[in-house]
């Protein structure tokens, strides 16, 4: 029998339903069609993040299988990353590696893996890894919360007490005792147990840390008009203090970036790019990681590039190379970086932008 060529072949061969999502500009689910076409080298990944693409793997056994061997039947996960090629499409030689690493390891327990030692297959191919990356503890518990909630499972222990703080009842500062697990089990189930109306309720009162990590989980789910109206005004409001707090600020542009509403963030960010915070850093990247569709607009490409210029030329260079290398957002950009009636300071930092592409070792 000849051996798979493919990630997705050589894990549904195995008897297991995958599903995969992307874990680098935020957690999404990515098709098992749009994946085996990535596979193939057929289309660019749609989500690139530093040159390369960040991937969560869940692993379900089939039915017959997860009794065969009297387990409960809980996924795997496997935190993979790939390099991409200029054109934004994976290298094959690593995912050639790794699935080498897989094949070896089922050769070497025998039966491709299927003998109920699907664990210590696993553990031999992961095992000093170079495709093999460990999240951040939040990026863990949201990507828990989003796969419990697709798999229709229970969310964690600590979601009651979310819903809890978020009611108001216990008071705005009592904060300290929510776990973040709970606030993303609470983000990705907004439509349940009237959790939409609680979260818009509390916006407008909780303090800028639990905003801020409401607004972690938020940017990872597409979310109504009501929340996002409510994120805008607190933005206003925050916007229009002696001191605004840049952090969040950002955090709840990022959080909006997945909003129902075009309109209402389209008006937000333009809000905040053409204000004295446009310049920040935190908010430049919050624009260019999570709303970079937006920027597919001509007003706010300009806006955003004029805002970035005035940026240090570091900030500059590390947020445009990034969105250079996004599918449809490249020429739109330099299409506005080679407009005659750029601003001086634009051409200015490109063209540092550009030497570093130019300088001969």
């Amino acid at each position: 029998m000849q051996s798979p060529t493919t990630l997705m072949g050589f894990l549904e061969s195995a008897g297991f339903k995958v599903r995969v999502y992307d874990l680098g500009r935020r957690i999404q689910k990515i098709s098992r069609k749009n994946f085996e076409k990535f596979e193939q080298q057929e289309i660019v990944y749609p989500f690139p993040l530093q040159q390369q693409a960040w991937l969560a793997l869940s692993l379900l056994q089939n039915q017959n299988q997860a009794q065969k061997q009297n387990n409960n039947n809980e996924p795997v996960i496997w935190f993979l990353r790939f390099p991409l090629d200029e054109t934004g499409k994976l290298v094959l030689a690593s995912r050639d590696y790794f699935l080498h690493r897989l094949l070896e390891a089922s050769v070497t327990n025998g039966n491709g893996g299927n003998d109920g030692n699907d664990q210590t297959v696993s553990e031999a191919a992961l095992k000093d890894n170079p495709h093999v990356f460990k999240p951040r503890e939040d990026k863990m518990a949201i990507f828990h919360a989003i796969l419990t909630h697709s798999l229709k499972a229970p969310a964690s222990r600590f979601y009651p007490h979310a819903i809890e703080y978020f009611s108001g009842s216990q008071g705005w500062d009592q904060w300290s005792f929510v776990g973040f697990q709970g606030i993303a089990d609470l983000s990705v189930r907004f439509r349940e147990d009237h959790n939409e109306q609680l979260i818009g309720n509390a916006i407008a009162h909780i303090p800028a840390q639990p905003l801020e990590a409401l607004c972690q989980c938020l940017e990872n789910v597409e979310i109504p008009l009501n929340i996002t109206i409510a994120l805008d005004q607190r933005l206003h409001q925050e916007i229009s203090t002696a001191s605004p707090n840049t952090s969040l600020i950002s955090f709840i542009c990022r959080a909006v970036s997945l909003s129902e509403s075009k309109t209402v963030v389209n008006d937000l960010l333009q809000h905040v790019l053409t204000s004295e915070v446009a310049s920040q850093p935190d908010i430049l990247s919050a624009v260019s990681a999570r709303n970079w569709q937006r920027l597919s607009e001509q007003p706010n490409a300009q806006l955003y590039l004029d805002a970035l210029s005035s940026s240090d030329q570091e900030t500059f260079n590390t947020c445009l190379a990034d969105l250079l290398y996004l599918p449809g957002i490249r020429n739109n950009l330099l299409a506005v970086i080679r407009d005659p009636q750029r601003p001086n300071r634009l051409r200015e930092k490109f063209g540092h932008f550009m030497q570093g592409f130019t300088k001969v070792d």
